[in-house]
């Protein structure tokens, strides 16, 4: 399977509206379809202005690229804010896409702005199978917060890269 990582280097171009396009079809797929997450709790105004990172794999028998996994990066004062992680679930497995893909980010923003903090809020409800605090502390995050938060209806954890 090849791999092709995109991402957003400059904001509201054509290639910006296709790729964040992509990226809306991965976390349909993830995000509404399968975790059950209302549209209106995906899409919201830091599309606009965000970072997308999607990942693409050649469709089997065709010469066609097809998104399986998406990130975005938003920048706030505080440093960038890393969300809408996804990977298609018929992808999950052996490659570790989702693995790659945050290296990939996390390599494209610390290149790009090295003296920023790179945080994110990472699904942690065991009621719902939705934890991946384990995930992220494996790529180098910690806890910072003493309690979750809950958004669409899943409990969150704040979390930075150390």
């Amino acid at each position: 399977m090849w791999l092709h990582f995109f991402s957003t280097p400059t904001l509201h171009t054509k290639f910006h509206d296709s790729l964040r396009e992509h990226a809306y079809a991965v976390r349909r797929r993830v995000f509404q379809i399968e975790q059950g997450i209302p549209a209106i709790h995906d899409r919201d105004l830091h599309d606009e202005s965000a970072y997308h990172f999607v990942v693409y794999a050649l469709a089997l028998d065709s010469t066609e690229f097809v998104p399986i996994a998406a990130a975005r990066a938003v920048a706030y004062e505080e440093g960038f804010k890393i969300g809408r992680v996804c990977v298609d679930p018929d992808q999950r497995g052996a490659l570790h896409i989702g693995t790659q893909l945050m290296e990939y980010v996390i390599a494209q923003l610390q290149e790009h702005f090295p003296d920023r903090k790179i945080f994110l809020y990472a699904q942690a409800d065991d009621a719902r199978s939705q934890n991946v605090v384990g995930f992220y502390e494996r790529l180098g995050f910690v806890t910072t917060d003493d309690e979750p938060l809950i958004s669409a209806g899943i409990l969150h954890r704040k979390m930075e890269l150390v």
